[in-house]
């Protein structure tokens, strides 16, 4: 048997830091508070059908 020791805490800087869910509401709500609703700007509507379809075909294509 074999018995090897991995040192992970050896360079801590490569270790992604997840950030806590305060941090994420704190994030969210200061894009919130900076949307500035026009009511000029063109929107693009569709169906909930018309989105099904167009979802159906893109994930049919990437398979």
């Amino acid at each position: 048997m074999i018995n090897a020791l991995v040192d992970t805490q050896k360079r801590t800087d490569d270790i992604e830091k997840r950030p806590s869910v305060d941090e994420v509401l704190a994030r969210w709500k200061a894009r919130a508070d900076a949307y500035q609703y026009n009511p000029d700007k063109p929107h693009n509507y569709i169906s909930l059908e018309e989105f099904g379809e167009k979802l159906l075909t893109s994930v049919s294509e990437k398979l």
